[in-house]
């Protein structure tokens, strides 16, 4: 799915003012990350270390609860038939 500067410009824009200092960590914090991949694409898991540093408290809550829900529903259920 091709998503245009644009695009992505009118959704930052529907975002809440609130939470627009969360939009703007994970969008810089990627750029740099880009700017530091090296060029083959390949990254070290010691890469990504320290990458939720920033994320205000609440928010890495929120995270970490997401995260949790989410292995819950893969996980409960039960083996395929």
């Amino acid at each position: 799915m091709a998503i245009s500067r644009q695009q992505l410009s009118e959704e930052i824009a529907s975002i809440p003012d609130d939470k627009i200092a969360e939009v703007f960590s994970i969008v810089h914090r990627y750029r740099v990350d880009l700017e530091s991949t090296p060029a083959d694409g390949s990254a070290q898991a010691n890469d990504f270390a320290g990458i939720w540093a920033d994320m205000p408290d609440e928010a890495f809550q929120d995270f970490l609860r997401d995260v949790e829900d989410r292995r819950h529903n893969a996980f409960s259920s039960g083996p395929a038939r």
